[in-house]
């Protein structure tokens, strides 16, 4: 009985031993794909489409994309009678979780001309600046845009209009 029980705790111990070193059995290979010679596949993320401000709820943006350039059109009602509407372009960062612009531009458009009252159908656009400078930050498909020549209270976060 002893001898029987000295050859099932042998075996046990064995079987763990075998286990163990199977479980830290290192690979060798240096390919990330395990050793295959078939191409890695790289995932493109298109943001081409709308997108809507969550935080003022009152703006919306239109991205396209030109190659590698991704163009921003956001276009904000002021008012009934006034929108504001910026277009610029990018390219993404490296990590892909930024656009830098420089090439901002603002373009104020009245409805009706200087007396809205009248109601004379004239629009009028006003070019406030061509040269303007920010970035979008990107986390989960929003878009934060940081504009270093408009005041924004809360910087605004666009999302993808569903």
């Amino acid at each position: 009985m002893k001898h029987i029980r000295r050859t099932l705790a042998a075996a046990l111990a064995l079987i763990l031993a075998l286990g163990l070193a199977a479980c830290g059995a290192d690979n060798d290979s240096n390919e990330p794909d395990g050793g295959s010679d078939e191409p890695q596949k790289t995932e493109t993320v298109s943001y081409a489409g709308d997108y809507a401000d969550r935080v003022s709820q009152r703006a919306t943006m239109k991205i396209s994309e030109d190659g590698s350039t991704l163009n921003f059109e956001i276009a904000w009602g002021s008012s009934a009678f006034e929108s504001n509407v910026w277009t610029m372009s990018g390219t993404l960062s490296g990590d892909g979780d930024r656009v830098d612009y420089t090439d901002g531009r603002l373009v104020v458009i009245s409805y009706g001309g200087a007396d809205t009252a009248a109601g004379d159908g004239e629009v009028v656009e006003e070019t406030v600046y061509e040269d303007g400078t920010g970035c979008f930050e990107i986390a989960d498909g929003v878009f934060i845009w940081h504009s270093d020549n408009d005041a924004f209270e809360t910087d605004p976060a666009f999302e993808p209009m569903r």
